[in-house]
């Protein structure tokens, strides 16, 4: 009958309505996302942000009133290849990987999001890529090459150099590893065969590089 086919087309259009507008207002982020709600919201941190931040949850935005971005929290690995003066003036072939999050515990929230929503993934390793670079630059300049054979000690001091500038920006070093360093004269790989062989020699041997 034409009366209840009508009346069925018009039930299931208000129902297709009513569903697009729940999924409109309704939203979920999975455990690696955030939701970021602008709009009618309270303090951050004590700091009015107005917005709201949700992990791995879901929540109602008000129509007309909030808009809704999600920020993706999933870990960032970051390659860098670059060039290094040892202190000694040894050209240095350096290759480090980084994992790299957005941190939004604490005080880091309002930084992330005000510097990472909307942004890239290949924007914000770019940014993590200059924050390392600086980092290795600055430290292995300082260090001669049989100090730079202790790679745990330049890893050391490239993070406390890096996390600083990272944490500032919103971003946590979960992560850094240095993949390899050699020179082109095989000078580093020497030195760093000799440590392995007899650790003492190279510990004993660097304070002679910095002088008497």
């Amino acid at each position: 009958m034409p009366g209840i086919s009508t009346l069925f087309f018009v039930v299931a259009g208000v129902i297709l309505a009513a569903f697009l507008h729940l999924r409109s207002i309704l939203w979920i982020c999975g455990p690696d996302q955030a939701l970021v709600l602008y709009g009618l919201r309270e303090k951050i941190e004590n700091r009015t942000g107005g917005y709201q931040i949700v992990q791995g949850g879901r929540v109602w935005r008000i129509p007309a009133f909030e808009k809704a971005i999600l920020l993706d929290l999933s870990s960032l690995r970051v390659e860098l290849d670059l060039c290094c003066d040892s202190r000694d003036l040894v050209p240095l072939n350096v290759q480090v990987v980084a994992i790299i999050k957005i941190a939004l515990e604490g005080t880091k929230a309002p930084a992330a999001v005000e510097r990472f929503l909307g942004m890239s993934r290949g924007k914000m390793a770019q940014i993590v890529r200059e924050v390392l670079e600086g980092g290795l630059h600055g430290v292995l300049a300082t260090l001669t090459l049989v100090e730079i054979s202790d790679e745990q000690n330049v890893l050391r001091q490239v993070m406390a150099r890096a996390e600083k500038e990272l944490h500032r920006l919103g971003l946590k070093l979960d992560s850094l590893v240095l993949s390899n360093i050699n020179d082109d004269v095989g000078a580093f790989k020497a030195i760093s065969a000799m440590r392995l062989s007899d650790p003492a020699t190279g510990a004993s041997a660097a304070p002679s590089d910095n002088g008497p």
